[in-house]
């Protein structure tokens, strides 16, 4: 089964690649990021949700929720976070 993440159709390997180097890209940056503790408890909290998507995607925002969580000042949509 092929998974497309709604937002960019990647395949989900090469979707997870890319979402890996920009989450590094970002934490070398100057914006605020999400601590290691913080963003373990957001992405649980994801997984959690009926909202998430198979591939990853938030289906309230549209977002990546990995991406999403790792920005400090960031908000879940449905206020789980």
């Amino acid at each position: 089964m092929r998974i497309v993440c709604k937002a960019c159709q990647y395949t989900s390997e090469i979707h997870k690649q890319t979402i890996e180097k920009e989450l590094e890209k970002l934490k070398k940056g100057t914006i605020p990021m999400a601590d290691d503790a913080l963003y373990e408890k957001r992405l649980k909290a994801c997984s959690d949700c009926k909202h998430l998507d198979i591939s990853g995607t938030c289906m309230m925002c549209g977002c990546y929720v990995m991406l999403r969580a790792a920005l400090k000042n960031n908000k879940c949509p449905e206020k789980h976070w």
